[in-house]
């Protein structure tokens, strides 16, 4: 099951970066106004926002930013990762 999951996490990466993005800053904005809210309803609109900015922003531009753009302008070796830090 856990080999089954990963494998398609592995083959859709730029959705996973996206669902991260979101999961990690919705979640983050419901625990902040259940902690800190004044009010007693909770505010679904900010939090949507918050679900944008995730997977636009963190997920979206950062996965094509950090594995699509960067690689071109500055490309590694093939076996570069692989190496012990102490020969990189």
């Amino acid at each position: 099951m856990f080999l089954r999951l990963f494998n398609s996490l592995k083959s859709h990466p730029f959705a996973f970066a996206c669902f991260c993005g979101v999961a990690k800053d919705s979640s983050c904005d419901i625990m902040v106004q259940k902690t800190q809210g004044s009010t007693r309803t909770h505010d679904w609109r900010r939090t949507a926002v918050f679900a944008t900015f995730g997977g636009t922003f963190v997920g979206a531009w950062q996965y094509v930013l950090f594995n699509v753009m960067l690689p071109r302008v500055s490309p590694m070796p093939v076996g570069f990762f692989a190496l012990p830090i102490a020969k990189r």
